[in-house]
Formats: C-alpha cells, structure tokens, sequence
C-alpha cells in the first residue's frame, strides 16, 4: 500500500484487574491488528489515508502483562492473537493454585515461580515464532518506528533518598513506586524500518526478563509471592542477565536486593507515564493523537446531591478512612492534566503564531545578537567583555543557563546515576551549601556555554521547523489524492524525515550527557573533599567539552577503544551512523565517569579542561582555548541541509530558512514562560475510553452491559474458574474494542476530505485496494458486503451533494455506513472466537467431568443454547472420551451452526443475540459445587502452610504445634482429601462416599451418646452391627464382591463392634465411679 498523508497515533493505558486482564486482552488484539492493518483496518486507512500507530503504552498488574505482550508483537512482527492461549489455557485458578504437598516452603496461595512465569516465558517465544510467518496478503502494516513502554511495580522496602528544598534543607524521601521503561526506536529516514535501538530484542535473555517483568508487575499481594531482583554479582547465569536488564529499564541499583509486588497496590491507573511521554514525539506528516484507556469494569456513581447522606458509624468512619478512601483511585486529577495541557499547547500556539508576526522588530536584541554572532562561527569565540555580559544579564540567558545548571545538579547529587540518602550531618550541610551557590554562581561566559552544550535549545529549534505552518499546511493540503502514489519520495517528506533524523541524533547526544552526568563523581576531589560551587561547574563543562568532542574517531586512552565510525556527521544520519554514534559516546561516557573524580580541584577552566582531554584520550586534541563541539557541527549540518531546501519550492525553502534564522527572537520571548520548556509535541490529546458500558454499536449494543463480561465476579477472579468464561471475555473484548476503535477514527470531517481529494470513489473495494471485499471479510454472506457497499455508495453521494451544494456535510451521513462497517467486523470477530467459547465450554467439562445439561429441553422444539439459566451439572459414570468430547464441540462449531436448518453467518449472529449467555452465568449456579469446593479447599490448605511460614523462625515451631493450629492444618487436609474424592469419582463412588461417612458421623455419635449414658448401650451394639451390614450391601451391589468376602467382613467388623460394646461399658463404669 501507498504510503499515508497522516499519521494516527495512539497512546493505550491497561488498567489491573485481576482475571479483568483477559477481556484486555481482547482488546489489545484488537490494536495490534489496526496497526497490521487487517480486514476492517485495512478499509479505516484507506478511508482516512491514515496510518495507525500504537506508539506508547502504559500498564500495571495485568494489564501491564497484556501491554508487554503488545508491545513485544508490535516490534516483533509476532501474531498477538497466540497469546490467549496464556489467558484461556493457563489461566485456570485450579492450576494457579499451589499444590498443598508441595507447599512447604510457600509463601503465596499462587504459583508465580513455578507455573505461572514459564507460562509467560512461552507466551513470548510464540509471538517469536509467529514473527517468521509475516503480514497476510491483504494486511496494510504501519511500520513502528517508535515505541515506549512503560509497566508499575510496587518496591516492597521503597527506594530512599535526600531532596534539597529552595533553602537548602535536606529531606529525606522514601518512594514505593516502581516504573520499568523499555523502548524501541527506528529511525524515520528509513520508514521507521531501521532499528537503531530495542529493549523487546528476540532471544531467550529478553524472554525471561519480560517474564520476570510480567510477574512483577502482576505480583497481586498473598495471592503470588513477591518477586526478587538481586544486586549485581557480575554473575552470568540466565537470572543474573534478566535481572541485569531489569535494573536498566527501571533504573534500580545494583548494590541491593528489590522485592517487588503487584503495581496495582500503589498507581493501578497509570495515565501519567503516557501523557507525559506523548509530549516528547516528532513527526515527518500530520499528525492525529488519541489516547484510549480500557477499563473492563467501569465505575458509576449517584452525585451525592441525589443520595440521603448521613453521618458514617465509628466502624464505617474507621473502614473509610483505612480501607475505602485510600484504596480508591481517581482518574479525574490524570483527566483533569491532559485537559490542562491541550489548554496550555491551544494557548502556546496562539501565542506563537503571534509572536512570529513579529519576530523581525526583536531580532535586533542584545541577546539575540550576540547568540547569532556564536553561531555563525565554527569555533569559540574571544570571552564576552563585562559590558556585553550586563546587556545579557537577562530573563532569557537565565532561563537558558537554569535549564542546564538544573539538570546538571541533580546528576551532581546523584550516585552511580541514582538519587541517595545522605545521613551524615556535615554531608546534608555541605550538599545544602552546594545546591544554594551553584545557583547562584556567575557563569564567566555564558554565551559560550549555551552555543557549546545548549541541546534543549537546539531540540526546540528543531521541533518548531517541524510544526512550521508553512511546513504542514503542505503536508495537510498533500496525499489524500488518487492514494495510488508513493509519498516516501515526496521532497516535503523527506525534509521532515531528515529534520527528524537530526532531532534522532541529538536525543542520543543528550542521552549520554545525562548518563555521564548522573553516573561521574563531580561533586568530591580526590581525598573526599567536596568542591566549590564554581569548580564544580568548570568540572562539568570540561566533561562535556571531552564528550562533545567533534571528531568522533578520536582514539581513546586504555584498551577500550571507539568502534568503527565516521569522523564527521552527515547530513541526513541513519540508524547505523546513529547506532555506531552511540556506542562511540557510550565509551567517552565510560572513561569520563572512570576519571572525573580523580581530577584536582582549584585548577583554572582552561587547565581543568585539558586535564581531562588528557584521562580520556590517547593524544590530547585540545589546547588552552576553548574547543568546538559536537553540538556546533551539528548547527553547520542543518544549516546544510535547508540550504539545500527545495529546488522546486524556493519559497518553502526561505520559509524554513527564515524560521530557522528567527527562532531565537522567537525563542526569547515564549522559553521564559513555558510551563515546561523540554516538552516539544504541540498536538492536543483527545482521551477515550473503552469499556463494556461505552461500546454500544453493533453486536456491543446490549440491554444490559454488565452481561458482557464473565470475570467481574468474586473480586474480578471470576473469569480463573471458567475456561469458557475466559474465552467470553476475549471476544467481547474484542467487540468492544473494534467498535470502539472504528467509531473513533472515521472521524466525518477526515471521510469527506480525503474522498472528496479522490474524486467521490463510489466502490469501496476500489477505494481500499481489493477485488472483491471479500478478501477482507471472509466470513460475510453476500448479502451483508451488498449492503455495506451499498450504504457505502448512500453516503458518498449524500456527502458530495451536500458539497457541490456548498452545504456543510453532516455526521449523519456516514452513521449508516459506519453501523454497517463494524457490524461487518463484528461477524469476522464471531467467526474467529464464538468457536473458541463452545469448544472451551467442552474442554472445561472434559476437565471436570461434569457435563452442563438443560432441565426442560425439548429436543424437538429447544434451540441449542447457552442460556445459563437451564442448566445444572452432572457427573459422569466415567472420564469424558477426548476425542469424542473434541468432536462434538467442532460439530456444534461446523456449519450448520449449533443446531438443524443452521446456515453461514445469519444463524451465527442471530444465535449469538438470542441465546449466548455466557457472561450471565454466576458462580453457584454455573460451577460444580465439588469443583469449587475441591480448590477452595486445596487454597485453604496452601493458606494454613504459608501463614505459619510467615511466622517468625524462632517461633515457628511452637505456633505449629499448638494444638488449635494442628487441629485446623489436619481438618483443612481431611477436607481437601474429601472433596477430591468427590470432585473425581463417579456417581456411584460419590453415594457410597456420602452413605459410608453419614453412617461413620452417625456411628460417632451414638458412641458420645452412649459414653455420656444418653444411648442404651444394647441399642449402640445392633446399631453399629447394622453399620457394616448396610455398607457390605451397598459395596456387594455397587462393586460386586463375592459372598465370601462380604460375610468374612461382616464377622470381622461384628468382632470389632462387641469390642466397642464391651469399651463402652467399661468406660461408663469408669465415669460413674469417677462421678462418685
């Protein structure tokens, strides 16, 4: 397919929720195969010349499994639909739980470790493998050139450390929050098809660290046991490596251990890792931002104006202010900032389309000339004299030198890149004083500072070519042509791709300027004696000068050596200048941390300099004077590249040209006031949620959204005791998720401009691409694709009426065609999974051996159903035949569906609206009761050994044998024995079970009664006689024994009943002698 206009990207936020993971699931698919571009998704590009990114994702608890999943699918090129298997499968509570033999050490009712983890583990290594089989024939993939990940855990012991407030107090912090970050980037000169850098790398090392991540971000409290990330051994064990990767993605030390639970305990909502990373994106076309957060289970509330309220009780006070309050979490202050933020960004742009007007009548400023007269030179300058130094002493250099003195403190504050608590007194005292003067240190030169290591203004510089209006208003008014061309060598796009390759460069530049920064030891000289304010700073400038080192094959001092990369930059950089430009600075940043500490204090800049210069590399390159940089190259380059321009556009070129030239006019008035000044992306948010209640379109569109989904039962664990309920849940994710995606993207305005751009096409197919739409809905009759295009063809002509007509096009011309687009998906969705919930509902009785059966069917007149309210459970005689239970489950799937005089696709949706009920079904009614006592049992014996584990060592033992504790640990055992017996035999075994031990309880207590002299002990005799009697009966006619065995068991249980008889009297002898 051709290459888009414009770019659709979306920011996806997955909720925890315990088992409410797989309806997310559901959904996930549902964006990953927009990205792909598959059957309906292929048609919403085509109708919007759009491309569909998912480019930033944020999750906790199992959502964020699901958000791990995708992102590795959409990175990977695996197929996303294998990893229902990990949910429908291997989500079943009765395997979840620990067995109770093998439970001695447990800590958890769950098995994290040793079932669940290499469960993940393998859901990883099928997306890898899926990978090799590629894009369907029909399939419109948007490549993914870039994607951030962001996934919550809770720090059990918190990570502490020391912040200075605005007087120089030092406050001690402790932070539970835990964020893993894991990227992926490709540059866009090459189509976004050229990785320069992933986290999500196929191969057995990133498997079992995103497993391991899986866990911990899903570590529900007690139900799994906290998950260990060890300290640094310099181990090279499969563990030591994945724990390795994860100390990178969330920053964590390598000097400690890190126990971690769910993420959910603390940030179960996590919006604001991906509202503050959208801020942070660049693009080469239009762009459109969405951001959609699942909520499976959405919340409602009565506005307290419309509820009697009355004062809470002492026990409801002290349950709200322990329980309710602070374990609810509000999305509103999240909402209430992007709303905030769009406001801010509609406002900056205002103002910026004014300001622009006049730029010319500030370009004469002092500060402004001065920054021009630096730039224009390839190399430093002469020192600014004092007189020039005051006419600066402005807003403007202030802001500027505050950005980067801001950032560089708190590397300076920092240990081996991490934030650290300062105990010592005189530590706290000296740190104090340095935050205090190094604010208030009088840079010598400041105009050299900002040219030589300024990256935040060359960033914003970049960006606001990016978003030029003379920029876009081409791109906008581009593409949605015939969509037959190629875009990729359109010279407007290409320039936006070789600006976005320079802003690729400069990110990783200020990557490693941070790292070097945060990791150095800048603050002491050697001896431990801490610096001054000034020497601090001279410090960190020679740092960066030595960094910033233009010649990038400078050889290094020691045996490391920079690898093979090209001495200058290039005009356009692709990923593997990028990725060689990395590791070059990578090893600078290595060597610099290596020696920065080691530098004396009290030497002059120009000394302190060349001192370093002299630590990092073999041959000094530098002299006395102030050195070039890196960043100044860079400024040559791209005023290169827009030298070059646009032959055949000379006036887009002095466009770009003139913007480049008066941003720092521009600059200087808005950077001083920005809220945040390192935030680049000017497009306004639009937030949507996706939930059972807010789908209400097609197949979604039901009397009650609270039957849709199975899993929000027994605290949202519901859907681990039903395989079919799982299954339930990922097609009604799916549903919800289409309708959802599709309703918010044919957006009416975007449809008429891009079709009325191609000439009012009235054939679909010839608008996507395709012979026959039938290669995109497989499953659809006739009847329905005639219909869609015919409603298709309705709006087309109604919009280009109302056009030719100079009328405004209603939204309500395409409503009937967009009904009948996800009503034609919703199909394809039900021929892909509907099969999968019966055939689960087979599966899972097959496990249980209890077969579901309707109470009044009529064979006759009945249609097959599941309706939940018809049916009860019934054990089998013997275990269920798999292949029989497998064959009857594909023929109730075959066509004719479920049932005589079926046929294709009107039988399908009509069965589905009439009599799937699935997500009705309720645990007592639709779960054996030996089933469910079988695992609350066995979750009960686990219970017991792992509260006594969780009894101090030293006491341990003696809790355990008390006789209460020994008391419960047997009848829990005793229990959870029984109700495997029951949950596993047949019938027949059951009734014998239940007469034997209602006899057994009788015979009990006839012997208290008799022993309390309430039973004559006569009667007692013939009574316990009568006992075996019955039960030899019953085991000769369930289990034909012979005669001779049944009477040699009767006379050796009649010869134990007259020993009891004869036990009976004489302890009642020795309780009335006693009571005597």
């Amino acid at each position: 397919m051709a290459d888009k206009s414009r770019e659709i990207r979306i920011g996806l936020v997955l909720y925890g929720g315990v088992s409410l993971a797989i309806y997310i699931n559901g959904v996930a698919r549902e964006f990953h195969r927009a990205v792909r571009g598959e059957g309906i998704y292929r048609v919403i590009k085509a109708l919007t010349d759009s491309d569909i990114t998912v480019d930033i994702l944020s999750g906790t608890s199992a959502g964020g499994i699901n958000g791990i999943l995708l992102a590795h699918a959409l990175v990977n090129g695996g197929d996303f639909k294998s990893t229902a298997a990990l949910w429908r499968e291997h989500g079943d509570i009765a395997n979840l739980v620990r067995e109770p033999r093998g439970s001695t050490d447990a800590n958890s009712l769950l098995d994290g470790d040793g079932y669940f983890r290499p469960r993940l583990r393998d859901a990883f290594q099928k997306l890898e493998e899926t990978a090799s089989a590629g894009h369907g024939t029909y399939d419109d993939p948007s490549p993914v050139s870039e994607l951030d990940l962001f996934v919550t855990s809770t720090d059990v012991h918190g990570d502490v450390y020391t912040w200075f407030d605005d007087q120089g107090h030092a406050v001690d912090v402790k932070d539970h929050h835990a964020v893993f970050r894991l990227k992926h980037r490709a540059t866009l000169a090459g189509g976004g098809r050229d990785i320069r850098y992933t986290d999500f790398a196929p191969n057995p090392d990133t498997d079992l660290a995103l497993a391991k991540l899986g866990r911990m971000t899903s570590c529900f409290p007690a139900a799994f046991p906290p998950v260990q990330v060890a300290k640094d051994t310099a181990g090279d064990t499969a563990e030591a490596r994945a724990d390795a990767k994860l100390r990178t993605w969330g920053q964590l030390a390598a000097d400690r251990d890190y126990f971690f639970l769910d993420g959910g305990v603390l940030d179960n909502k996590p919006f604001s890792y991906t509202t503050r990373q959208i801020f942070f994106r660049l693009a080469d076309r239009d762009v459109r931002r969405w951001l959609f957060y699942v909520e499976p289970d959405p919340e409602s509330f009565t506005p307290p104006a419309q509820r009697h309220l009355v004062a809470p009780s002492l026990v409801g006070a002290a349950l709200a202010a322990l329980l309710t309050i602070p374990g609810y979490e509000s999305i509103g202050g999240d909402l209430r900032a992007i709303a905030e933020r769009n406001a801010d960004i509609e406002r900056f742009n205002t103002l910026w389309q004014g300001i622009e007007k006049g730029a010319s009548d500030r370009a004469s400023s002092p500060v402004v000339a001065g920054l021009r007269a630096r730039e224009e030179r390839d190399a430093g300058g002469p020192p600014v004299t004092a007189d020039a130094r005051g006419a600066l002493d402005g807003i403007y250099m202030r802001a500027r030198l505050m950005a980067l003195t801001q950032r560089a403190i708190l590397g300076v504050l920092r240990r081996n890149g991490l934030d650290q608590v300062i105990l010592e007194p005189s530590e706290r005292r000296a740190r104090a004083k340095l935050v205090r003067d190094f604010f208030d240190h009088e840079e010598a030169e400041p105009l050299d500072t900002l040219h030589d290591f300024d990256i935040y203004f060359r960033l914003r510089r970049l960006l606001h070519l990016l978003y030029l209006e003379a920029l876009t208003g081409v791109q906008a008014r581009m593409p949605p042509s015939d969509g037959a061309g190629d875009t990729a060598d359109d010279p407007v796009r290409a320039m936006c791709r070789a600006l976005a390759s320079q802003v690729d460069l400069l990110q990783v530049v200020l990557a490693y300027m941070e790292r070097t920064v945060d990791g150095a030891e800048l603050r002491k000289a050697p001896g431990g004696a801490a610096r001054e304010a000034a020497d601090v700073w001279n410090l960190v400038e020679a740092v960066f000068s030595c960094l910033l080192h233009p010649v990038l094959s400078e050889r290094l001092a020691g045996e490391r050596q920079v690898p093979g990369v090209a001495p200058a930059l290039p005009l356009v950089p692709d990923s593997e200048f990028l990725s060689l430009l990395a590791k070059a600075l990578a090893a600078r940043s290595d060597r610099l941390i290596e020696i920065a500490g080691k530098m004396p204090s009290g030497m002059d800049a120009a000394a302190l300099r060349q001192a370093v210069f002299r630590g990092v590399y073999a041959d000094c390159p530098t002299g006395p004077e102030r050195p070039t940089t890196l960043l100044r190259r860079h400024d040559v380059r791209v005023r290169e590249l827009l030298e070059a321009g646009f032959p055949d556009m000379p006036e887009l070129t002095d466009a770009l040209k003139m913007a480049y030239q008066g941003f720092l006019a521009l600059d200087e008035v808005m950077f001083p006031v920005q809220k945040d000044p390192l935030v680049f992306e000017r497009d306004v948010i639009r937030v949507v949620r996706v939930s059972p209640k807010d789908a209400a379109l097609g197949l979604s569109n039901v009397p009650d959204f609270h039957d849709k989904v199975a899993g929000d039962v027994l605290g949202h664990f519901g859907a681990f005791f039903k395989r079919s309920w799982r299954s339930n849940d990922i097609l009604w994710g799916r549903l919800d998720g289409l309708c959802q995606i599709t309703e918010t993207l044919l957006e009416p305005e975007r449809l008429k401009q891009v079709l009325k751009a191609r000439g009012w096409p009235a054939k679909l197919a010839e608008l996507v691409g395709v012979d026959d739409l039938k290669r995109l809905f497989p499953s659809a009759a006739p009847e329905r694709l005639a219909a869609l295009q015919a409603s298709f063809a309705a709006a087309v002509g109604a919009a280009r009426a109302a056009e030719q007509a100079g009328k405004d096009v209603a939204d309500s011309v395409w409503e009937p065609f967009r009904n009948q687009l996800i009503e034609a998906g919703h199909n394809e969705v039900l021929a892909d999974d509907l099969p999968t919930v019966i055939r689960d509902a087979a599966a899972q009785a097959l496990i249980w051996n209890n077969l579901p059966v309707a109470v009044d069917l009529d064979p006759a007149a009945a249609p097959v159903t599941l309706d939940p309210g018809r049916l009860i459970f019934r054990q089998g005689e013997r275990p269920l035949d798999p292949t029989l239970a497998a064959l009857l489950a594909e023929s109730a799937c075959a066509a004719p569906l479920l049932g005589p005089g079926a046929s294709g696709e009107a039988d399908r949706v009509e069965f589905f609206k009439d009599h799937y009920r699935v997500g009705k079904e309720t645990v007592a009614g639709h779960i054996p009761p030996e089933v469910l006592a079988r695992t609350v049992t066995k979750a009960l014996a686990v219970a017991h050994r792992a509260l006594l584990n969780s009894v101090p060592e030293k006491v341990r033992s003696r809790v355990a044998g008390l006789g209460s504790v020994k008391l419960a640990g047997r009848a829990i055992g005793f229990a959870n024995g029984l109700s495997g017996l029951y949950a596993d035999g047949s019938t027949r075994r059951r009734t014998l079970l239940t007469v034997a031990w209602t006899l057994a309880l009788a015979a009990l207590a006839l012997g208290v009664g008799a022993g309390m002299g309430v039973v004559h002990a006569q009667g007692l005799f013939w009574t316990l006689l009568a006992v075996p009697v019955v039960g030899l009966i019953l085991w000769g006619q369930f289990k034909g024994a012979g005669a001779g065995a049944a009477v040699r068991l009767a006379l050796g249980i009649g010869v134990g009943a007259l020993a009891i008889w004869k036990a009976t009297e004489l302890i009642k002898s020795l309780w009335a002698h006693l009571g005597g």
